[in-house]
């Protein structure tokens, strides 16, 4: 609601739209007086927004977590100096 450009009928709404695999999934919906001036700029403002809403309550972005496993318990040994191909 901060932001000029958003109207305030009819007000903002934001969704759940799904549980996903590394967080939940969210969507905001807002009216615009004026969508002939574009909604990219107003878009990243907004994610700006919300980012520094949920840093300051201390919400924080889960990052993927991925566990590679070996059938012999050790990993194989790389050669990072070899030249592939």
């Amino acid at each position: 609601r901060a932001e000029p450009r958003v109207l305030a009928h009819p007000p903002p709404q934001a969704f759940v739209t799904a549980f996903g695999e590394n967080g939940i999934h969210l969507e905001l919906t807002v009216w615009i007086a004026d969508p002939e001036n574009g909604v990219m700029d107003l878009r990243s403002q907004l994610h700006y927004a919300i980012w520094r809403e949920f840093r300051e309550r201390g919400i924080t972005m889960p990052l993927p977590q991925r566990v590679i496993s070996f059938p012999d318990g050790a990993a194989p040994s790389l050669d990072l100096r070899r030249s592939v191909g």
